[in-house]
């Protein structure tokens, strides 16, 4: 019928037939019931005998048995079955009644029980510098694991995307337009040193900006995001402190208009009645403040007494505020004493990954477009510039580079300009010098890799070394990273390696924890086979993280339930409930495990659940539930490895 004939009479002639009950995949270690179940649909006598074989990886008990299965009726049959080691294994099952057959084989892969992992630092050196190398416990020999280094001459890298986004945003506000033209203003070396574009006509683009700046100014002098709309405190501050920079940097501005918003932005402090566009929240109003008196001090305006009211309160501030309180201390030249107390204020607030550091905004400032990268940004721009105040800044760089999205540019314009003008500070304090140098890895005394670096050069060089070389001495190696001319070495360490098992959890970032209930919500240890089970994954943080994977790798002998399916319970599909801003948001689902993804992930605790049926009776590994940033998998954690009984 389906191809276009009449009525079919087809009679399909099925005397006996075996189907395969088994994992669809297996890990080494786990010890499982393979089986077979053989329809007997003619045999009268129901005498039948069952053979079960098993190749490669997976090691099977006994081998024949001889069942009765009555006409009509099915039976299961099993064997026991262990998976011995990595792999693919073949298992064949073959029935035999009176003078008819059937077999089938089954393939499957075993596994190690966890997956790898990454251990790194990132670091620089202006000369030679030493690390030493521990070989991790448990580390399972027959993966191949492997050390790696990556050598540059700069910790400025893919700074391009983020340049062509701000230059070629088609909205144009008035703090876009700001933003477009922030990184040309401050950072015209950096652009024409790195090749960033054509700095000739971003200079011509940057005057058209200036010259239009009036157009979003209101008749009481502040500015606007857009013509004819209500001043706003930010964008008004954010358009002067562009215009005094663009001014320095010998370009053409309104001097008046400039003048008339000076008038207008000194209205934040004290002025109930002043128009504003948007209704600001406390955190937000200080950290206008804060900037407020850091731009109006550009302007030659005597801020002390606006300045000591938030220094009086400087450990309640936001980070932001914190970093525009401390820029304009030095603006306003305040004594030593004064900047050290607001720089550590700061500095409390860092936040430290294995590689990186950074800062988190607080109370979200959304009037303000406070990102995590802005305030990171800011922080890192306000401890370089006035004290060189931040340890290790190139940590912060690799951080706010690490941020990048897929096309290569940060969140929105606001953050955009503010990582360049902060990269641009970096670059001007921290790498003035053009790179002209050699250098070298030495591995326990040995060279095993040489680089050169001349002129800037955004590429980096990389070696990567075995196991069975870095540590044939023993658990320990060093690592020697020399340099030898002008500029600075940066450089990554890091080691791979795939664990035989944990026996601990580990937060260097994350806590993560794993809870197994039934449909009931009753918390469950043992599984009984053929039963589903709600799992729900928790992540704990106490800083927030963009590109977060969570992944959960299942016992051999459940399956994941894809609940999207239309033959599936919509009752059981209600138990999981998992939308959630600023959390994970979607999955995707595999034979052997859950990965769930949060561009996003907000600090504190998320949760994220699914169904699992236990399919296939046994005891088998139950692997590590892993959290871990995508763009720097060294800021993770896990919980330890267990085993799941499936029983009967």
């Amino acid at each position: 019928k389906e191809f276009g004939g009449g009525e079919a009479d087809v009679k399909a002639s099925l005397p006996l037939m075996v189907t395969p009950k088994m994992p669809r995949f297996a890990r080494v270690g786990d010890k499982f019931k393979c089986g077979a179940v053989v329809y007997n649909y003619e045999d009268e006598t129901g005498a039948l005998t069952l053979t079960a074989r098993a190749t490669g990886a997976v090691r099977l008990n006994g081998g024949e048995q001889k069942v009765n299965v009555a006409k009509g009726a099915a039976k299961l049959v099993t064997w026991d079955c262990e998976a011995v080691e990595n792999g693919t294994a073949e298992v064949s099952f073959a029935a035999q009644a009176g003078k008819e057959s059937d077999g089938v084989v089954s393939t499957l892969t075993v596994a190690d029980v966890e997956k790898q992992q990454t251990l790194a630092l990132y670091s620089a050196t202006d000369a030679a510098e030493e690390q030493l190398l521990e070989k991790p416990a448990s580390v399972n020999e027959n993966v191949p694991a492997r050390a790696a280094a990556t050598l540059a001459s700069t910790a400025l890298i893919n700074l391009r995307g983020g340049m062509v986004y701000l230059l070629t945003y088609p909205y144009d506000c008035l703090e876009q337009k700001m933003s477009k033209i922030r990184p040309v203003i401050e950072g015209a070396k950096m652009i024409e040193d790195f090749g960033l574009g054509d700095l000739t006509a971003y200079k011509q683009q940057t005057q058209q900006i200036l010259d239009e700046m009036t157009q979003y100014q209101s008749d009481d002098g502040g500015f606007a995001y857009w013509p004819g709309a209500l001043p706003d405190p930010y964008v008004t501050a954010y358009a002067l402190e562009t215009a005094y920079r663009a001014k320095q940097e010998g370009y053409k501005v309104n001097d008046s208009a400039l003048q008339k918003a000076v008038t207008w932005l000194t209205g934040v402090f004290g002025q109930k009645n002043q128009r504003r566009a948007y209704p600001y929240s406390a955190a937000e109003d200080e950290t206008v403040r804060a900037y407020a008196v850091l731009v109006l001090s550009l302007y030659g305006q005597k801020m002390d007494g606006q300045f000591n009211n938030l220094y009086a309160k400087r450990n309640s501030l936001s980070a932001s505020a914190q970093a525009y309180l401390l820029l304009a201390a030095n603006q306003l030249d305040k004594g030593a004493d004064i900047k050290m107390k607001l720089a550590q204020e700061l500095l409390n607030r860092a936040q430290y990954g294995a590689q990186t550091v950074h800062f988190s905004v607080d109370g979200g400032q959304p009037w303000l477009h406070m990102t995590d990268v802005k305030v990171t940004a800011l922080s890192m721009e306000a401890l370089l510039v006035v004290g060189d105040y931040l340890p290790r800044p190139y940590q912060a760089v690799k951080w706010l580079t690490d941020q990048l999205g897929k096309e290569g540019h940060w969140i929105n314009t606001s953050a955009n300009a503010a990582v360049m003008s902060a990269l641009n500070a970096y670059y001007t304090l921290k790498e003035a010098t053009e790179p002209d140098f050699s250098a070298s890895v030495a591995l326990n005394g040995k060279t095993v890799m040489d680089a050169y670096f001349k002129g800037r050069f955004l590429k980096p060089q990389q070696g990567s070394w075995p196991f069975a070389q870095v540590y044939q001495s023993g658990p320990q190696a060093r690592m020697l990273f020399s340099k030898n001319g002008a500029g600075t070495l940066y450089y990554t360490l890091w080691q791979t390696y795939a664990p035989a098992a944990y026996t601990d959890t580990v937060n260097a970032g994350f806590e993560v924890s794993r809870q197994i209930t039934d449909l009931q919500g009753n918390a469950v240890t043992e599984f009984k086979e053929g039963a589903r089970y709600k799992v729900t994954l928790k992540t704990r943080s106490t800083a927030s993280a963009s590109f977060v994977v969570l992944e959960d790798f299942i016992p051999a002998g459940f399956e994941i339930v894809n609940t999207s399916l239309a033959t599936e319970s919509q009752a059981q599909a209600d138990l999981l409930n998992n939308a959630e801003w600023g959390g994970f948001t979607r999955d995707e689902k595999y034979d052997d495990r859950i990965t769930v993804f949060a561009d996003y992930l907000s600090a504190g605790e998320h949760e994220y659940s699914y169904l699992v049926q236990a399919s296939v009776e046994g005891e088998f590994a139950y692997p590590s539930l892993w959290a871990s940033q995508m763009y720097d998998p060294a800021v993770f954690g896990r919980n330890a490895t267990t085993r799941a009984v499936i029983k009967p």
